[in-house]
């Protein structure tokens, strides 16, 4: 069985690490491109590149390396100069290379995230597994895809030792009677070798042979499971083959995998009868490796949400510090104007687009990265942001009950973007003339939304989901220990329940 092989491109799986959303990395780069540079933003970019905690890498069309930071480099085990320009196909290997160019050509056609493993032989020539993570970017007629690599090797390893130890213990534990068992199905005696009783932690002295006896040996919420099975295969003659915990007398839990068949002896007295494999170490090592997955995912997220937040910031000191500067520049030229000038409609036009220019600048600033956040917190943002978008059709109100306790700023740049999310989608399809937001924040983090819209048929929208408002909401909030709770129903608006647990 060779596991690493197996691991190969899956396009179509449902585990897709982090379960991408790039769209606004996407429309975030592409309006950097409309945007003059400094040099000290450029520098500025390039350190936030560089500094990035996971490996990225920057291909053009060809798939030669555009840009690398310190973490690709350092995977690699080269400098950044030295694999810059260089095909990024170069370092996979041949059985891999169909697969790259396939994950390529879905990020070109489809511009939405993605995902392959590939395998890699390094320059030291040694071997490496990864998560390619990647979208594609198009902008002029040129395309730039952005890659994010993690490393599988240590992963896929250990997996595939797992495997290994499973199948070699379960040939040796089937090919000796030290583990089996037997029930006597007319009498309901139930006969264990003293080995299945040390392994099941099942006591010698105290167990009297009956069947109800060893169930009861099992964990409660098992006893149904082992039945139900028993049952099936006397009644009609199918294998039993269940995984049951024993709690253990120190308070905790052995996992024993029970396997058997109905058999008819000489004299025609059928019993049934299997074998019994402890395989505690087997279920605690891939509980360990589904933990393993699911921090790497999360590192995954956590990576491509501040990537995005990077991102998001730059473009909007750019557009303060530049855009907004020039517009200023231009009122304060009209301004001196205007005495030596009639204002003619078309004077006061271009007056009034350049101040709409201006607050439209300001708005899509604060939406990129409100700088208040850091300073005064969620509660001073979410009142701006509601000011903001309030108007003569829309009332947005916010109530905050809140001990003295602040979250960490990650978690309430979190909460903002779940809750803009939540206005925009509410705004966009709604037409509610109220939205009414309630945050509580104490050991825990309640939120609760509630519009007067037309509301929507919500067990409808999960059967067949439209955008990526939702989804992305709930991508954030599976970074965290979150519930979430949505009520609504044509006719009758929209209510949006989230719990952050500590």
């Amino acid at each position: 069985m060779n596991n690493i092989s197996s691991l190969k491109s899956r396009p179509d799986a449902t585990d897709n690490p982090g379960d991408l959303k790039m769209g606004h990395v996407e429309n975030l780069i592409a309006t950097k491109n409309s945007i003059s540079e400094s040099e000290e933003q450029i520098l500025l970019f390039s350190n936030l590149f560089n500094l990035a905690p996971f490996p990225y890498f920057l291909l053009d069309r060809d798939g030669i390396i555009d840009q690398v930071n310190i973490k690709g480099a350092g995977l690699f085990g080269v400098s950044s100069e030295s694999i810059i320009g260089k095909k990024f196909s170069a370092f996979i290997t041949s059985e891999y290379i169909r697969d790259f160019d396939g994950f390529l050509d879905r990020l070109s056609q489809n511009q939405v995230a993605n995902n392959c493993e590939l395998k890699f032989v390094l320059p030291d020539k040694k071997v490496l597994h990864a998560c390619t993570e990647g979208a594609s970017l198009k902008q002029n007629g040129r395309i730039t895809y952005y890659l994010v690599l993690k490393n599988l090797t240590d992963t896929l390893t250990g997996a595939y030792n797992v495997d290994r130890s499973k199948e070699q213990l379960e040939l040796s534990l089937e090919a000796s009677h030290a583990g089996t068992w037997e029930l006597e199905i007319y009498t309901m005696r139930f006969y264990l070798v003293l080995f299945n009783r040390l392994m099941c932690p099942i006591p010698d002295v105290d167990f009297d042979g009956r069947y109800r006896t060893f169930i009861d040996y099992i964990h409660p919420e098992d006893r149904p499971m082992v039945e139900s099975s028993f049952r099936k295969s006397i009644d009609f003659g199918v294998p039993t083959d269940v995984v049951c915990r024993f709690p253990t007398q120190n308070g905790e839990i052995c996992y024993c995998r029970t396997k058997g068949q109905v058999i008819t002896d000489n004299n025609s007295i059928k019993r049934l009868a299997g074998i019994m494999i402890n395989v505690t170490d087997q279920v605690l090592a891939e509980k360990h490796d589904r933990e393993l997955k699911a921090s790497q995912q999360k590192q995954i997220s956590l990576a491509i949400i501040e990537a995005e937040e990077s991102e998001r910031r730059r473009i909007s000191n750019a557009l303060h510090d530049s855009v907004n500067q020039l517009l200023y520049g231009v009122k304060m030229k009209l301004d001196i104007l205007k005495p030596k000038t009639t204002e003619t409609p078309a004077v006061l036009e271009i007056e009034h687009l350049v101040e709409q220019a201006i607050s439209d600048v300001r708005n899509i600033s604060f939406e990129l990265a409100p700088s208040i956040l850091v300073e005064f917190g969620l509660q001073a943002t979410l009142t701006e942001l509601a000011d903001r978008l309030s108007s003569n059709r829309l009332e947005i109100r916010t109530t905050f009950l809140k001990n003295k306790f602040r979250p960490p700023l990650n978690l309430e740049l979190n909460i903002f973007r779940i809750i803009q999310e939540l206005i925009n989608n509410s705004i966009k399809h709604s037409g509610a003339s109220l939205i009414d937001i309630k945050i509580r924040i104490t050991k825990r983090i309640e939120i609760e939304l509630k519009d007067n819209g037309k509301g929507f048929n919500y067990p409808e929208q999960l059967v067949s989901p439209s955008g990526t408002g939702l989804s992305s909401i709930k991508n954030r909030l599976a970074l965290y220990n979150c519930d979430l709770k949505i009520e609504s129903a044509i006719g009758k608006g929209t209510v949006v329940f989230i719990s952050f647990n500590p």
